[in-house]
């Protein structure tokens, strides 16, 4: 059990480091979700690229 959290903690830090960069286009925000009672890690990108 031991070394699954310490893979969720990787994945975790990976998934917040990833987060961090910003996107070239429109005004998009990353934002980052844990739910780890779950196992589900997710990366959301929130915002308008301004495209038609």
């Amino acid at each position: 059990m031991e070394k699954l959290g310490r893979y969720w903690q990787l994945v975790q830090q990976m998934l917040l480091e990833y987060g961090k960069r910003k996107s070239a286009y429109g005004d998009i925000e990353v934002e980052t979700i844990f739910a780890p009672e779950l196992d589900h890690y997710q990366i959301v990108y929130v915002g308008w690229d301004q495209q038609d």
